[in-house]
């Protein structure tokens, strides 16, 4: 018997910021739209609707359904890195970032020239004034150069200080470029970072995020990512992962009208084929739905019964529908909507470490580089009297490491040797892909105590891998910055 499936070659993601953590607005607004459309690799839902067998007895072996447990809620997401295109734009991933715990700092607009022909590796001097936007714990990027001129492509650090008191104005950076600007007129632009927010739980930072195909769309409410992943370099594009515990699923499918009169633009009750069309009696509250060439939201759920707004913003009058025609979730109506941005290639960017502080670093030949980010959440479950498991979470300690892999040269042997011996303090790592401007990723994590760098002699060359753990400081927040350029 021949049956149509759901085809992964049409998934389709949307994610946006929620108002509040415990569920969507009465107005719908945390519902996502064409715009917050992600091109997305991979991405799955899953959530669990437990149910604990009686204890008591009943004269026979057979165990006997009790009460039911409260519901949970995973959600996890890979998409590609992708710069924002020019220098002002903000990247594909810059919204689902911010919605999920990360910082902005937006420095975009900061526009800049080498003013003399003193600027170290350390220190960019900028004409008087010039340097005055460039927020410390922010990224810029400096323009390379040839010997004579500026080359187009871009080196991004951190900037850790700023003394715009005299002229010209003095900008310091970490890690140290791999090469001296000390040529007048090389391009110094801000841009745009982000780091973990010690605050996210104040105001319970989450996402709503939609995963469809054909047939189906999950509606995933309160996500709260707990782990994000980086991997950079090797011989694929760089991608971003993210996956965490949600509030509440509700799993979304295609029915049609039941009713034999079908219905008129007036009618605010709409029956359907499916009881469980959008997960269940109460679930899918303020979703959207196609029925031909109108959406209607959803407002109330019994059974099969369906309390319906009509003429909404999002597509369409209020008009008749006959019996048995399809009624089905809008986001899969959407395909199409985002705009076509390139990921990162592997084949520009760098690699560097240094001591924190120093004013030389090593470019390391990296393979490939990885850093994994925990994010520091801890729920809060089974509040008492509750249908959803997590009610609510509050920050914890982050856990941020970084690996980097590749063949082992001399310089890069005897570097690794000095930085990871016992009586070093800590590291600064900055890994980037892409040089061209608006097609740029770093991330940078400021101090990195090493592990002993191991090494694969097995190999056709001597392959080394660093690993170690990324630490911050009082201020909090800085273990690692995520920056496009």
């Amino acid at each position: 018997m021949a049956a149509v499936v759901d085809r992964g070659r049409s998934l389709q993601v949307f994610a946006k910021a929620q108002t509040t953590f415990v569920g969507p607005s009465g107005a719908g607004i945390d519902y996502p739209v064409a715009t917050d459309a992600m091109r997305a690799v991979t991405a799955s839902s899953s959530g669990t609707s437990p149910i604990e067998a009686r204890e008591d007895k009943y004269g026979s072996s057979t165990r006997v359904l009790g009460a039911a447990q409260k519901m949970t809620a995973e959600a996890s997401l890979e998409v590609y890195l992708m710069g924002g295109g020019s220098q002002t734009a903000e990247p594909p991933a810059g919204p689902l970032l911010e919605a999920s715990g990360w910082t902005e700092i937006d420095l975009t607009g900061v526009l800049a020239t080498t003013s003399t022909t003193a600027s170290t590796s350390t220190v960019i001097q900028v004409a008087n004034g010039a340097g005055s936007p460039f927020t410390v714990g922010g990224a810029l990027k400096v323009e390379e150069h040839n010997g004579t001129a500026g080359v187009g492509t871009y080196q991004v650090r951190k900037i850790t200080a700023n003394d715009a008191t005299g002229d010209p104005d003095l900008i310091t950076i970490s890690p140290p470029l791999d090469f001296t600007p000390n040529i007048a007129g090389l391009k110094v632009r801000g841009c745009r970072a982000y780091k973990p927010k010690d605050t996210r739980d104040s105001a319970e930072d989450s996402v709503a995020l939609f995963i469809g195909n054909d047939l189906s769309c999950d509606q995933v409410l309160g996500w709260v990512p707990g782990s994000v992943s980086l991997t950079l370099g090797s011989d694929a594009a760089a991608r971003l992962a993210m996956s965490g515990t949600a509030r509440q699923r509700s799993r979304m499918v295609e029915t049609t009208i039941n009713d034999s009169g079908g219905i008129s633009s007036g009618d605010l009750v709409l029956t359907v084929a499916d009881a469980y069309a959008t997960g269940g009696t109460n679930r899918g509250l303020n979703t959207y739905w196609t029925i031909e060439d109108e959406v209607v939201k959803v407002t109330a759920v019994s059974g099969t019964t369906w309390t319906i707004e009509r003429g909404t913003s999002l597509g369409g009058s209020a008009a008749s529908h006959a019996d048995g025609l399809a009624v089905y979730p809008y986001p899969l109506t959407l395909a199409g909507t985002i705009t076509e941005t390139d990921p990162l290639a592997a084949t520009s960017g760098g690699a560097w470490l240094s001591a924190v502080g120093g004013s030389s670093v090593t470019a390391l030949q990296v393979s490939s580089c990885a850093v994994e980010a925990g994010s520091g959440v801890a729920y809060r479950e089974d509040v008492h009297g509750d249908e959803y498991k997590v009610r609510g979470y509050t920050s914890s300690p982050r856990e941020v490491t970084i690996s980097m892999s590749g063949w082992a040269h001399l310089a890069t042997l005897q570097q690794a040797n000095i930085l990871a011996s016992a009586d070093t303090d800590v590291v600064t790592i900055c890994c980037q892909q892409g040089s061209a401007e608006g097609s740029i990723f770093a991330a940078i994590c400021p101090r990195v105590r090493l592990e002993t760098p191991s090494l694969d002699r097995g190999a056709e060359e001597v392959a080394y891998e660093f690993t170690g753990g990324a630490f911050g400081t009082v201020s909090g927040a800085d273990e690692i910055l995520l920056c496009f350029g």
